[in-house]
């Protein structure tokens, strides 16, 4: 049997499985107008974002400035809210997990980065977003967000931002052709969500915006980020890339899907083509929790009743088999 476990969903549960890993947070504050910034970004910022070891190991917020000169078209009073929050004066200006970062050469912002990801996250995050319309006028994104601090904590904050992973639109006069990670949105702004944190104990935050006026290019190329943040000090105990939870219809998982019926998936939703086929449902410790058979073709998800969290999903059905990895958010 040939089996598929997608990296989109995997992702979305790995912060619970592997809840100590840490995720540093890197917010970039630059500008196309500023020459320095075309500087760093071409000689350490997109170097390091090329790393291939590294892929994964970070999340990524990049705010545009209102200077030099009119500053970058894409600056928005929401990245003006952060660059107070930090008290920028300069750009560029990077921070690794609150902190200013090491910015001289490459080798020394990823000594940097490998410090702070080696230490122990302070708590672990689940995070989902769906986002809805097709046009940026008619945008909509929802994020949920679980929060499981390792010790109570006072003062903190959740912040979730829309980004778009590549923008061009927005040169203008320091030679940068292309941006990477550029903030279109804060959800459900920049002042972020106050949490009452408890020891091991998980909150659920659900935050919605319009993605309408914003600078979005394509909004095929978006990811969501969420970071938790004490507001005192600035020290941001976990970031999270949340998966994306919009529901994909008849995505194919298996091998072979030209030729007849294959199982398919809505994603955290629906398994189609599930007539007599055997379905399965696993903790992550391993432990069989549902076991049923298909008896129609299309099985519901949502009839396990299961509780939030994440869980394997197992499901056979003559030679073919599919296992995955699914988050339950509501």
């Amino acid at each position: 049997m040939k089996r598929l476990l997608p990296l989109l969903v995997l992702a979305g549960c790995i912060t619970q499985v592997f809840g100590q890993q840490r995720i540093p947070l890197i917010e970039e504050f630059s500008s196309s107008t500023c020459p320095p910034c075309k500087t760093f970004n071409d000689g350490v910022f997109t170097p390091f974002l090329n790393t291939a070891n590294l892929q994964g190991k970070y999340t990524v917020v990049n705010y545009r400035a209102n200077w030099p000169g009119n500053g970058d078209p894409y600056y928005t009073a929401e990245a003006n809210t952060r660059i107070n929050y930090y008290s920028v004066n300069g750009v560029p200006t990077c921070l690794l997990d609150g902190k200013t970062a090491s910015t001289g050469s490459i080798s020394t912002f990823t000594s940097g980065f490998n410090t702070e990801a080696a230490k122990a996250a302070k708590a672990t995050m689940a995070a989902q977003y769906t986002i809805t319309g097709t046009t940026i006028a008619a945008g909509m994104v929802k994020a949920t967000i679980t929060v499981t601090p390792t010790a109570a904590v006072s003062n903190a904050f959740l912040y979730i931002a829309v980004v778009e992973k590549k923008t061009t639109k927005n040169a203008s006069t320091n030679g940068e052709k292309e941006f990477h990670y550029v903030m279109m949105k804060m959800v459900p702004n920049a002042s972020g969500k106050a949490l009452t944190l408890t020891a091991n104990t998980p909150v659920t935050i659900t935050d919605s915006a319009s993605l309408s006026g914003t600078h979005i290019e394509e909004m095929t190329d978006l990811e969501v980020i969420a970071w938790v943040q004490i507001t005192g000090t600035k020290e941001i105990l976990q970031s999270a890339l949340a998966t994306d939870g919009t529901p994909v219809i008849n995505r194919c998982l298996l091998n072979g899907c030209s030729s007849g019926k294959s199982l398919t998936m809505i994603r955290n939703s629906s398994v189609l083509n599930a007539k007599n086929a055997q379905i399965a449902v696993h903790d992550l410790s391993g432990r069989e929790i549902v076991k049923t058979r298909g008896t129609t073709e299309t099985y519901s998800l949502a009839a396990m009743r299961l509780p939030r969290g994440c869980y394997i999903l197992k499901v056979g059905k003559g030679k073919q088999a599919l296992t995955e990895l699914i988050s339950i958010t509501r």
